[in-house]
């Protein structure tokens, strides 16, 4: 979805991999199957290439089980226009 690996260009980009790592929490996985031991990161938040990203989050919660194999993930960005108005 970002064109990374290929030759097409994609407006979107992984805020997790763009964001300064000051402004990145919680574990790089989201997917642990209901067995406390987290693995792979296969959920992901896409946005265009004009967002300002502020900050992106992976919450590791459990409160007794987990509601769901996956982890919750949540970023804050900010778009600005990919065209300028011209007058």
């Amino acid at each position: 979805m970002t064109g990374t690996g290929d030759s097409t260009e994609s407006p979107l980009f992984d805020p997790r991999r763009e964001v300064d790592t000051d402004s990145v929490y919680g574990p790089w996985g989201i997917f642990h199957g209901f067995m406390n031991d987290i693995k792979d990161r296969i959920d992901y938040i896409f946005t265009l290439d004009t967002a300002t990203v502020d900050w992106y989050r992976t919450f590791d919660v459990q409160e007794g089980n987990y509601r769901s194999d996956h982890l919750p993930v949540v970023t804050e960005f900010e778009y600005s226009s990919r065209y300028r108005h011209q007058e």
